[in-house]
């Protein structure tokens, strides 16, 4: 499913709360992480070469920077 949204090898899901289904999903799928925005850090924007960003996640970072 990922490679609908990108062919880059590194891909990082945030998500506005912790998703422990999607988290269960996504580990067993290489060079992916899953991550709430509450563990948003400068490493893993630029360690990944693509971020996949949930909508209530963009709202609860634009909070958070406001």
């Amino acid at each position: 499913m990922i490679r609908v949204f990108t062919d880059e090898p590194k891909v990082l899901l945030l998500v506005g709360e912790p998703n422990e289904t999607l988290h269960l999903s996504a580990r067993n799928i290489q060079q992916v992480k899953v991550l709430p925005v509450a563990g948003l850090n400068v490493y893993d924007l630029l360690h990944y070469t693509t971020v996949i960003c949930a909508e209530e996640a963009l709202d609860e970072i634009a909070g958070r920077l406001a």
